[in-house]
C-alpha cells in the first residue's frame, strides 16, 4: 500500500507541497522525502509536541532531504 500512497500522491512534480498526517513513526514521511523532488517541501503535521519521526532513521536521509521536512 506504500507505493500506491507514492504514486498516487504525484510526489515527483518539481516544486510541490506536501501535507502530511503521519501517524507512522516517520515512515510515510521519510518515503516522501526519498522520493520528492530537490525544489519539493513537506509540512508534517502532528497533535504531539513534538513530531514522531524515529523511523526515519533508517532511510540514511542527508541533511539537505531532511531540511526540506517542516
Amino acid at each position: 500500500s506504500i507505493s500506491q500512497i507514492l504514486c498516487l500522491s504525484n510526489i515527483q512534480t518539481d516544486g510541490c507541497k506536501m501535507l502530511i498526517w503521519d501517524e507512522t513513526l516517520g515512515f510515510l514521511t521519510g518515503a516522501l522525502l526519498s522520493k520528492a523532488s530537490e525544489s519539493s517541501v513537506i509540512v508534517n503535521v502532528h497533535a504531539d509536541r513534538q513530531m514522531q519521526t524515529s523511523a526515519m532513521i533508517y532511510f540514511n536521509l542527508n541533511e539537505d532531504t531532511r531540511s526540506r521536512l517542516i
